[in-house]
């Protein structure tokens, strides 16, 4: 679909990897808009302060948008923020799908659409948000995406923020969190599987229209299919266990974002080769001191950081160096100042000399009359 002049715009994280946004937050807004039809200005940005609310995603055309939760706290919050402002906008997925469906099993279809919507909310938002911003494996691969995008302080200050933010928010092990989401999608892979001989695999419940649950799902299935780097690996493995699901979310992607005449949408990446593992003490030792040794125990990261240390520790050297030079400086004019002034110095002492010489001339007239 393409945007109007007078279409409202919508701010998202970057685009990487072949997806439109690198946040799967901000493809899930962007999967609902296109979904429901609502004409928008994609506005990507890696600095959430550059949007209305300071937070991304923002769907500017939201009344409310300013009382949101704060920037980068809770994505999947703003997320919802969003898609709330196209519901009031009268662009409610969930009731035109709703109203597809026949009378008797309307109230049935509401509460699975809402069941399985909050299970995909407590599963896989987690997970993607710890695979982005927690997991040590793929944490070097998201900033190195993001960083291109800011400023030099910001391209670390904000990371970082997010990075806290997000370790403060996840209330157990980034293991459990991975183990929650893979049940999540085995879920939704049995709910594909579920669907009446006759019914439409298109979408996720089965009818002829999407809801929620379908670009909500789509977006995280596709950012741990397509971003690899910055992905969970054990996320990827396991929708690679079920690819019925992955044909799912890509055949529906195609439909969503990609324009006739266009190349295909999301390419499957491959899985990044395990770690090696580092060498041993000793092994490290051998091969630092002689030439030509492949092994290193270090990576670039911590190479970066010790460099980064030293440099932080020169600097504060050469301040105290110099701090310490010129309080030496001014202790040593203020004594020579001090010293001039003083009776000690030579001018007291010649004139004390010449105030005693002109006495005792005195003195000696005064005994010679």
């Amino acid at each position: 679909m393409s945007a109007s002049s007078s279409s409202s715009a919508l701010y998202v994280w970057p685009p990487a990897f072949t997806l439109p946004s690198l946040c799967p937050s901000s493809l899930y807004v962007l999967a609902y808009l296109r979904l429901a039809g609502i004409q928008h200005t994609p506005i990507p940005t890696s600095e959430p302060s550059r949007s209305p609310s300071s937070q991304l995603p923002c769907f500017d055309a939201s009344p409310d948008a300013s009382a949101s939760s704060h920037v980068g706290d809770d994505a999947v919050a703003a997320a919802r923020g969003c898609v709330d402002a196209c519901v009031a906008r009268g662009a409610d997925l969930d009731a035109k799908a709703t109203s597809a469906v026949s009378t008797t099993g309307r109230a049935r279809f509401t509460a699975d659409a809402t069941a399985y919507l909050a299970m995909a909310e407590a599963t896989l938002a987690p997970a993607s948000q710890a695979a982005l911003w927690i997991d040590p494996k793929t944490w070097t691969a998201v900033r190195d995406v993001l960083a291109p995008g800011m400023p030099v302080p910001l391209n670390w200050a904000v990371a970082y923020r997010m990075r806290r933010a997000t370790q403060l928010a996840m209330p157990c092990r980034l293991e459990d969190v991975y183990a929650s989401a893979v049940r999540g999608y085995d879920v939704l892979d049995r709910l594909l599987k579920a669907h009446p001989p006759g019914a439409s695999s298109r979408f996720l419940l089965g009818g002829t229209q999407p809801t929620r649950l379908d670009a909500f799902a789509m977006a995280h299935v596709l950012f741990h299919l397509c971003a690899a780097p910055c992905a969970a690996t054990p996320l990827r493995e396991a929708l690679d266990a079920r690819p019925d699901l992955t044909r799912w979310a890509t055949r529906l992607a195609a439909d969503v974002f990609v324009k006739e005449g266009e190349a295909p949408f999301c390419t499957p990446m491959p899985l990044p080769p395990p770690p090696t593992p580092p060498p041993r003490q000793s092994e490290s030792r051998g091969t630092s001191g002689g030439g030509g040794g492949s092994g290193k125990s270090a990576s670039d990261e911590e190479r970066a950081y010790r460099r980064g240390n030293i440099l932080a520790v020169v600097s504060a050297l050469g301040a105290m160096t110099l701090y310490a030079l010129s309080s030496i400086e001014w202790v040593e004019d203020e004594d020579d100042e001090e010293l001039s002034r003083s009776p000690m110095s030579g001018e007291g002492t010649s004139a004390e000399a010449e105030a005693e010489a002109e006495e005792a001339e005195a003195d000696e007239e005064e005994a010679g009359e």
